[in-house]
């Protein structure tokens, strides 16, 4: 129950700042572009730092069984913030230590990942296909859908925009005046000389 209140307060800090204040009329209040995104800044990176950043009581010694969870529920479609809000998996800076003191486990991680890439896919086909992870809404799942498939090109190149590289080439052949011509008799010029030369 603890988590889910956490997890309430989170998102309901995250739309007070995405959202303007109203104002006594009911309409957002006017402020300078700038001078929000100034106030923004502190609060959307004191959010970022709370849910990346490991809490009290979770587990910061590696061991397989973790491991094996975490890289089977990334594969699975989850993302790594989502899979590291669980109190007995590790938080996301502790799995970032772990990453750089051993190589083979971030190559682990974005194996995982191309698999999470093809969850992705499957889950873009079925969305738009009315299924299960349909919101019901077209448009807003048209918006998913576009979403999630650029997120696919970053993850997985296979599902990357081919790039089409078109090039011109230009051969240019000097131009020979008539007359060069008209002095070349059997490869000779008439007065003798190789034009070759």
């Amino acid at each position: 129950m603890a988590k889910k209140t956490q997890t309430t307060q989170t998102v309901s800090t995250l739309s007070t700042v995405i959202m303007p204040p109203k104002a006594a009329t009911g309409t957002p209040a006017k402020t300078n572009p700038n001078q929000a995104q100034v106030a923004l800044a502190p609060k959307v990176t004191n959010l970022i730092a709370s849910v990346t950043r490991s809490r009290p009581g979770q587990p910061t010694k590696r061991n397989a069984q973790i491991e094996e969870e975490l890289l089977q529920r990334i594969a699975s479609g989850e993302t790594m913030v989502a899979v590291c809000q669980d109190d007995h998996m590790p938080g996301y800076s502790t799995i970032q230590a772990w990453c750089k003191g051993d190589p083979s486990l971030l190559e682990a991680i974005n194996d995982a990942y191309e698999w999470h890439a093809r969850v992705l896919d499957d889950i873009v086909d079925d969305m738009l296909a009315g299924g299960p992870t349909s919101t019901g809404d077209f448009r807003r799942d048209e918006a998913r859908a576009g979403h999630i498939r650029w997120r696919l090109g970053k993850l997985n190149k296979r599902f990357r925009d081919k790039q089409e590289v078109e090039q011109t080439l230009r051969v240019q052949t000097p131009v020979m005046p008539d007359w060069f011509f008209s002095n070349v008799v059997d490869g000779q010029l008439t007065d003798g000389s190789d034009p070759t030369i």
